[in-house]
């Protein structure tokens, strides 16, 4: 079909040079006489809004918005400038680029603060405004756990002037975003601000954020409303979220004791029972959902008894006759939930549930894929358990499926295997699950049960010469790469490395760039499990020299992995350990900036002295914006270090970070070191008193500019221009000192600050 774009622009005035030509370009006579009058003005001012004849000016906007989306925000906003019509096509899609930058560089209140008033922009449509409040709202977890609920408080503000209809994907955002704080937060006004936001939200979209809302380990339960008060709000959404919402309530509130009488059992089952569709039929699925979880709770409770419970017991059967009111697709869940590991391993009683939910299972025989996901369920945890015959009971069943569906039934199967009492038996079922996996028709259905028998002979100690290790290098060429690489990647273990990992390495190589990332990080973490260091360290230069033919955005994953394995394959090798971190920080020079970042925030997960003065020295290369937050945690990483790693930080080298630390701070723009200072104002209270005093006086300087909201506590904002001008004449002091270039008002833009 002839290209679409091909009529928008303009002809070339020069003839394309040819790919393989390596002459010079074939010169074209311009006739002077033409262009003499232009010739005569080239030094005079260009107006940019004449209207030119040829050029990007002339291509239609639509394409010059469709273009413009591939460019960064600072390469938008200079196209910008070169002409009224570029201006006002990319306008809007300037500022959309730009407030996507400032939400990836958030990391400080004032930041978060400053991105969220971009937000009000009139360029940005009610949708763009809303997905880029969600999109800030992911950015919670990277704040200080002190200032998160002010900027809750931001995010809320700011959601309730969008339409209704816009409010309920930036809310499920604030929830989500609140859940994944690990740092300890302070949730002023406790949940009671979060549910009057989502009561401005439709009833249809109001589950997501109410269950959102349950999920945030941070609000404690006297933060939140009662467990009446939470069934009430459930039962008043519309169908579809009544159940998820009454199961998340269990989960988080469970009940008092495991039995038939105790009063929020009770409540619960009413709740459940109630669930009635608009035309008075039960509400199967959402029945089925509250049904797990108590299911789940009563089987925690069963895995932590050692005895007889008879109360629970009871509440079990009751569970089970619920269960199978329900449609066989809603029972089959609640019925998987019902046989898990404490229910069907606990006291006297184990083997009666055993034998009732097995009983309970036939209803599931007349549908092939129905039957045998209920095979897996019940091999998942107990195919190789008490009572006895359980697994043979299993394995006979799973005879009775079609080949096509047997896949999941064997690979559940395959982690009972070795759990036989004599070596003939589990031998015998380990063939006999071989030849079922080989029964299977389509290849890659045989994937998790041959990773499954590789568990199986793993957990059995088989050595490297027992025969049933070539059954299954035998099995696997058939099946497709990614398949392959998989299955040998289970036989890699202890003892068993060697003679695999050469195999394995050389396939993951035929892998796709997206997927052949993801299976060199899993590869990388099995460096530790070759015996002899020469190989540990050749494979990790194998697999640092694969990671290098990645494309750069699929590199954060293996590299993390090699960062995280360095010190074990080179702890006796110091010269390799050097030229281990030169390979690193290459690799990490070919990446985007902000997959750069990401893999130094990765790097600080188990931060030992010496690589947090790595850290620290690659980070200096990132933009100042992406600095900052990379520089916070590794002042996070220094504190909590005693409590962390295993390796001793001494009092010289928390001393020494804290220097190298105080000096990259020292180069960001005042108003990206709030994250920053936050950590490193704690991280100054673990110094010693004689430290802490010199220590004091060199952080006291970098709060000068800082904005006050990022001040830390116990820290007051410094005025830099509060000294008068005779002061500034008695001491010799310049108005704009050079340290405080950062604030001053004439100072060199750049892109990273704020416009």
């Amino acid at each position: 079909m002839p290209d679409p774009i091909a009529a928008h622009i303009p002809a070339c005035p020069l003839p394309p040079a040819s790919d393989q030509s390596t002459g010079p370009m074939p010169f074209v006579a311009i006739e002077a006489e033409n262009h003499a009058e232009a010739n005569a003005n080239a030094n005079a001012d260009t107006n940019i809004d004449i209207e030119p004849d040829t050029g990007w000016h002339r291509l239609p906007a639509e394409l010059i918005v469709h273009i413009g989306s591939f460019l960064p925000w600072q390469a938008l906003d200079a196209l910008g400038r070169t002409h009224r019509r570029s201006r006002q096509a990319l306008a809007a899609c300037t500022v959309h680029s730009r407030v996507g930058w400032r939400i990836v560089c958030v990391s400080s209140l004032s930041m978060f603060t400053r991105t969220a008033g971009e937000l009000r922009s009139a360029l940005l449509s009610d949708m763009q405004r809303a997905q880029a409040l969600g999109a800030l709202a992911g950015r919670l977890p990277s704040l200080d756990g002190r200032i998160v609920s002010a900027a809750r408080d931001v995010l809320l503000d700011q959601i309730a002037q969008l339409a209704v209809p816009q409010r309920a994907q930036p809310l499920d955002g604030v929830m989500q975003g609140l859940a994944r704080c690990h740092q300890s937060v302070v949730h002023q006004g406790g949940a009671w601000p979060l549910l009057t936001a989502a009561h401005t939200v439709a009833p249809a979209r109001r589950g997501a954020a109410l269950i959102a809302c349950l999920r945030i380990p941070s609000l404690t339960r006297s933060a939140m409303p009662s467990v009446t008060q939470w069934i009430d709000e459930a039962l008043a959404l519309p169908a579809p979220d009544r159940g998820p919402l009454l199961a998340q309530v269990v989960r988080r509130f469970s009940f008092g004791s495991p039995m038939r009488t105790d009063a929020r059992v009770q409540q619960f089952l009413r709740a459940c029972q109630s669930l009635r569709m608009p035309n008075g039929e039960p509400a199967a699925a959402e029945q089925a959902a509250v049904l797990i979880a108590l299911a789940d709770a009563l089987d925690h409770h069963l895995a932590r008894q050692d005895g007889e419970d008879e109360a629970a017991h009871g509440l079990w059967c009751d569970l089970l006759a619920a269960a199978q009111t329900l449609r066989p697709d809603c029972a089959l869940d609640v019925m998987a939930a019902l046989a898990g590991p404490g229910a069907l391993r606990g006291g006297a009683s184990g083997p009666l549930r055993w034998a009732m939910v097995w009983q309970a299972g036939r209803r599931f025989g007349a549908d092939p894929s129905q039957y045998a996901r209920w095979l897996a369920a019940l091999s998942l945890h107990h195919g190789w358990v008490q009572p006895e015959g359980t697994w043979q009971c299993l394995f006979d069943a799973a005879g009775t499926l079609p080949p096509r569906e047997t896949g999941p039934v064997v690979a559940m199967l395959a982690r009972g295997a070795a759990a036989a009492a004599d070596e003939p038996k589990r031998h015998a079922r380990w063939l006999a699950l071989y030849q079922m996996t080989l029964a299977i028709p389509l290849p890659e259905a045989r994937t998790a049960p041959l990773v499954g028998l590789a568990d199986a002979l793993l957990a059995e100690d088989a050595a490297i010469q027992d025969e049933r290790w070539r059954l299954l290098v035998d099995a696997m060429p058939a099946l497709p790469t990614a398949s392959q690489a998989r299955a040998l990647l289970a036989c890699i273990d202890f003892g068993t490395a060697e003679p695999f990992w050469t195999p394995c390495h050389r396939i993951m190589l035929r892998l796709p760039a997206a997927q052949r990332g993801a299976a060199l990080s899993q590869l990388a973490d099995r460096i530790v499990q070759l015996q002899a260091d020469a190989h540990r360290i050749q494979a990790w230069r194998d697999i640092a020299g694969s990671v290098n033919d990645l494309p750069p955005e699929h590199r954060q994953a293996p590299w993390q992995m090699l960062l995280r394995r360095m010190n074990r394959v080179f702890e006796r090798d110091p010269v390799g350990h050097e030229g281990a971190r030169d390979t690193l920080a290459d690799l990490l020079a070919g990446q985007p900036a902000l997959a750069r970042q990401q893999c130094l925030l990765g790097a600080t997960s188990q931060a030992d002295p010496r690589r947090c003065e790595w850290i620290v020295t690659q980070a200096r290369d990132l933009p100042p914006a992406l600095q900052a937050e990379v520089l916070a945690r590794v002042a996070r990483a220094a504190r909590l270090a005693d409590t962390r790693n295993r390796v001793a930080w001494g009092i010289d080298r928390r001393l020494a970070v804290w220097i190298d630390l105080a000096g990259a701070v020292k180069d960001l723009p005042a108003h990206y070191r709030g994250a920053p200072l936050q950590q490193l104002a704690q991280l100054l209270a673990d110094l010693p008193a004689d430290m802490r005093r010199t220590a004091r006086r060199y952080f006291v300087a970098l709060l000068r500019g800082v904005p006050p909201t990022d001040m830390p506590a116990g820290f007051a904002a410094a005025d830099p221009f509060s000294e008068s001008a005779v002061v500034r004449r008695v001491l010799k002091r310049p108005r704009y000192p050079l340290a405080m270039q950062a604030v001053a008002p004439k100072r060199a833009r750049i892109d990273e600050t704020w416009p």
